[in-house]
């Protein structure tokens, strides 16, 4: 006999609808490994702050699933644009990464019986825990006009030694460097680790913690700095790809497109063949 196919994103749609009604669908992907993402409406806050749960089916014919709660922010970039932020993320209960089921029937049955924990759990997550996050937001609201200040000190500043090789001996970004495509991604990492090195210099990320603040810089400095077009044509000629400003993958095929940042001034991006024809 034929294994029946569970349809996990109309039972968890369901799910949310009836047993978490502030709850609103905002994206679902669907393939083998569908996910539908819902967003907390909470009334009482109004800083920026999306509170949001997903549920993720495994791929390729698995019968689990997981749960999860993010909280991100849609911080300032180049142009007036906005990114989203994850600044933290937790699993619903602790410490389970997934839950199994054989049919319809069961995973009905799992979601019905986790609507208490999803509950405590997001109340405790998005309560207090959400607080120690808001520090956050003014340095991811104006790293642009901090980029701005720095490009135009970046060969004279005294950039505090101790500090500069701290940055560069951190795990990741050691593994990074390493592993770099060439002189030009090398070049753009000491870049980076002096940006970092000058945030935290001018007291910008006062009380906030490295670790939680230093992958928000990483992807505002490859998907929302305002870039020259002579710094993109290298980095393209080097790594032959470059994320879209649009679609933010890779592409290898594209064009650079003037725009302008009242901030920053002028600025280039580059926008791959798909998004263009799409425009």
């Amino acid at each position: 006999m034929a294994k029946t196919t569970v349809p996990f994103l109309a039972i968890v749609k369901k799910f949310v609808q009836e047993k978490l009604p502030n709850h609103i669908l905002t994206h679902e992907v669907l393939g083998n490994g569908p996910i539908a993402y819902f967003q907390l409406q909470d009334k009482k806050e109004d800083d920026g702050i999306k509170k949001t749960i997903f549920f993720q089916k495994f791929m390729h014919g698995s019968e689990s699933f997981r749960i999860e709660l993010l909280i991100q922010y849609n911080g300032n970039i180049r142009g007036g644009k906005t990114f989203q932020y994850e600044l933290g993320r937790t699993q619903v209960p602790n410490n389970v990464t997934t839950f199994d089921y054989k049919n319809s029937d069961d995973l009905k049955k799992i979601l019905d019986n986790l609507t208490s924990k999803i509950l405590a759990k997001e109340k405790e997550f998005f309560g207090k825990e959400s607080q120690k996050y808001k520090p956050y937001i003014n340095l991811l609201d104006n790293l642009v006009k901090y980029y701005s200040e720095w490009i135009k000190v970046e060969s004279s500043y005294k950039y505090p030694t101790d500090l500069l090789k701290k940055i560069a001996a951190d795990k990741k970004n050691k593994s990074m460097f390493e592993f770099s495509n060439g002189p030009e991604e090398r070049k753009s990492l000491e870049r980076w680790y002096q940006f970092t090195v000058y945030l935290i210099s001018k007291g910008y990320t006062k009380d906030l913690e490295y670790a939680n603040f230093s992958l928000k810089l990483w992807h505002f400095w490859n998907f929302g700095r305002p870039q020259t077009k002579e710094e993109l044509e290298r980095e393209k000629k080097e790594s032959r790809y470059l994320a879209c400003a649009v679609c933010l993958d890779e592409q290898s095929k594209g064009d650079f497109i003037a725009k302008q940042d009242k901030i920053f001034g002028p600025y280039y991006e580059f926008v791959c063949k798909t998004c263009l024809s799409k425009a």
